[in-house]
């Protein structure tokens, strides 16, 4: 069974009969329920006792205007959207009554065209409510998430410094013992523990990286040519213990400049050579770096020949804290894909992860050429 609609409720300020009636007629015909308030002090106390969806106002009333009335509710609170229906030749009524809050106006001509043409005006009008009430509550919980966010950040930026303290201790006394102690099987245990302590620190170095990056809506930004940060990433990268990657580099021959903040890129491609090499243990795996234009665009290209991923791990890898690895007999803690992405993020750019299972991964980022 259909169920009925329900009717449009709708306030009419109206101190002429004849027209009221008409109008009445009109709207219930097109399924509205109407309720005429003959002036403007009757239609105040109306819209103070009931629950309305529409109000039409007549600009030309006895004691209380028309205008009176919009300008009293316009204090309100959740007041309904209003329609004013003017005589021909007042349209500047009309505007000032825009100016205090009516939605739209409608002329009543003499032939009562205007009767046939309400129904469509209101329900533009209501649309209209439903679409700006819509977009307040979505403005509301994009404050709110925002607000969330920053607060999330502030403690894990804060928790995370207090672990900071701790762990430099922690690394600073077993250097000492290992110095104390010349023996092959404590330094053995020492290493281990520094390992571990290093682990920890790396976590708290992405979580403040993190909660930084979401603080964070514009970056300062410098003329770069990305042939240099590649260079000065893999410099870096290279300094730890790869020894089971051939490393393979295509510099473009020509300068690539962007408008990039130097230290946040150069984290995005250091990152992303330390996932190629986690997720390339066999010994003669390849890691290739390139650098080129499509177009009015920078490029650069980060491919190795690891365990690559599936389908269903590739559709989640920008997910915080997600590890493909479940195991976790690979190191890592899940966050360093999403910082690479909201580095990329900030700088207007793109980045693109295809990979096949057993064969590798290749991970594509590009921006605006400067």
């Amino acid at each position: 069974m259909t169920e009925t609609p329900e009717k449009v409720r709708v306030l009419y300020m109206e101190d002429d009969a004849g027209i009221a009636y008409l109008l009445r007629r009109e709207l219930e015909k097109n399924n509205y329920d109407v309720t005429i308030a003959t002036n403007g002090a009757d239609g105040m106390e109306e819209v103070q006792n009931n629950t309305y969806d529409i109000l039409l106002v007549d600009h030309q009333m006895p004691y209380v205007t028309g205008i009176e009335v919009i300008r009293h509710l316009s204090n309100e609170e959740d007041m309904p959207p209003v329609i004013v229906l003017t005589g021909a030749g007042s349209e500047e009524i009309a505007v000032e009554a825009m100016r205090y809050g009516a939605e739209d106006y409608i002329v009543k001509d003499v032939d009562q065209r205007f009767l046939h043409l309400l129904p469509t005006l209101i329900q533009r009008v209501l649309h209209n409510r439903e679409v700006q009430e819509a977009q307040k509550r979505a403005e509301l919980a994009l404050q709110v998430e925002q607000e969330r966010s920053r607060l999330l950040a502030t403690f894990i930026e804060n928790a995370s410094h207090e672990f900071r303290t701790p762990l430099t201790i922690i690394a600073t006394k077993l250097d000492r013992l290992k110095r104390m102690f010349d023996d092959p099987q404590a330094n053995k245990q020492f290493d281990g523990i520094q390992r571990q302590a290093d682990n920890i620190l790396m976590l708290v170095d992405n979580l403040i990286t993190m909660a930084q990056l979401d603080r964070t809506m514009t970056l300062e930004r410098e003329l770069i040519d990305i042939n240099k940060i590649v260079i000065q990433a893999l410099s870096q990268f290279e300094e730890e213990n790869h020894s089971n990657l051939t490393i393979e580099l295509h510099l473009a021959d020509e300068p690539l400049n962007l408008q990039a903040n130097n230290y946040y890129l150069y984290l995005a491609l250091t990152q992303l050579m330390n996932n190629a090499a986690s997720f390339s243990r066999e010994e003669g795996s390849q890691l290739r770096l390139c650098t080129g234009s499509d177009g009015n665009r920078v490029v650069a290209r980060i491919q190795d020949t690891g365990i690559g991923m599936s389908k269903d791990d590739l559709s989640r890898i920008f997910e915080r804290f997600y590890r493909i690895n479940k195991a976790h007999t690979t190191r890592g803690f899940g966050l360093g894909l999403p910082i690479v992405q909201r580095i990329i993020q900030l700088h207007d750019g793109t980045i693109d992860v295809q990979s096949e299972i057993d064969k590798g991964t290749t991970v594509t980022i590009s921006f605006a050429k400067a």
